[in-house]
């Protein structure tokens, strides 16, 4: 069974730990990830590459045709872990 919530992990992330998530991930999808943020939303490569919600940690990846989801299937992808480990890995990392 599960320890966390991923409801609950949300509702306690700020934007701040966000960013820290996909920041800190980004290497794993982009080889050379130039970081922009504009009001809540966080931008990695060109006006149409990889773009992150900051509130609600949705994403697109308009690199790879319009990929998109949010923040714990990151996570799993960019670990190589399932959406249930990530979300485990979000509430420990997040304690």
């Amino acid at each position: 069974p599960l320890r966390y919530d991923s409801d609950m992990i949300m509702k306690h992330l700020t934007p701040g730990d966000i960013d820290r998530l996909f920041t800190d991930h980004m290497h794993v999808w982009l080889s050379n990830p130039v970081r922009r943020q504009i009001g809540e939303s966080l931008r990695f490569g060109g006006s149409q590459g990889f773009a992150v919600n900051l509130r609600t940690g949705l994403w697109s990846n308009h690199y790879e045709g319009d990929k998109s989801g949010n923040l714990f299937q990151f996570i799993a992808e960019s670990r190589n872990i399932s959406v249930r480990e990530a979300i485990e890995w979000v509430g420990e990392w997040s304690k």
